[in-house]
């Protein structure tokens, strides 16, 4: 039994082996930590880049605006934030601290979501190396939180698909969630039938959707969908329902 997402926003530097291809270079930094909010009492964070490699790394910084436009998340430029350094570099088993801020609180009503993206910038030095130099590309979740009480409010859905069944969630809240874990099971949660672990977040008036696959006969009393996230847990019998 295995969950196929359908739809995957988070994103980070992807390596990938070519059979008979020369052996891969990448350089290996960590971020700590892996995302931050900010309110109007706290507009200001650092964050810790470790170079875990044996070589020096050049790393740059770019925010973006993190949005929904329509049904999909897109990212565009913004001067929202402030950070500094926006460019350094940093010798083997060494740290470096960054500060990243907000340029200037609003009180909105629904929280504003944003990006830090933290991308290796390729060595000249490398120039004359056989092989495959990938670049390393991390990106933090940044969450400004809303002026008024902001939660998640999440409604979710099973129904048929062509490749078995579909479970999709709306986030009709002003505040994002993010979705560790997901499993259905029985509806006395007995007799676990798919799991679906990593995190993924839907934003505020957003969605998600996963394909379920080989998923055996049921009866019609719907199956117990269990979620842990950063919030609340989410525990709710789902009945299929046909297109």
């Amino acid at each position: 039994m295995q969950f196929q997402k359908a739809i995957s926003t988070i994103f980070c530097g992807l390596a990938f082996l070519l059979e008979g291809a020369p052996p891969l270079m990448a350089a290996s930094f960590t971020v700590t930590p892996v995302r931050v909010e900010f309110s109007h009492q706290h507009l200001h964070a650092t964050l810790q880049v470790t170079n875990n490699g044996d070589e020096a790394v050049t790393i740059q910084l770019h925010p973006v605006q993190w949005i929904l436009k329509g049904n999909q998340e897109t990212e565009h430029e913004t001067d929202d934030l402030i950070f500094n350094p926006p460019v350094f570099i940093i010798l083997p088993n060494q740290s470096q601290a960054i500060r990243v801020g907000v340029r200037q609180y609003t009180a909105l009503d629904a929280e504003q979501t944003y990006r830090l993206i933290l991308e290796e910038v390729p060595s000249a030095s490398g120039a004359g190396v056989q092989g495959l130099h990938t670049v390393l590309r991390i990106s933090i979740p940044l969450f400004v939180k809303s002026g008024s009480p902001a939660a998640a409010k999440l409604s979710w859905i099973l129904s048929r698909s062509p490749d078995g069944m579909m479970l999709s969630v709306e986030n009709h809240g002003n505040a994002h969630i993010q979705i560790r874990r997901i499993t259905l099971s029985s509806p006395d949660g007995t007799n676990p039938i798919a799991v679906q672990s990593g995190s993924e977040y839907v934003l505020a008036g957003g969605h998600k959707e996963w394909i379920v696959k080989d998923v055996p006969p049921h009866d019609q009393g719907g199956l117990l969908m269990q979620a842990i996230t950063d919030g609340n847990p989410a525990n709710e019998v789902l009945t299929l329902h046909n297109p």
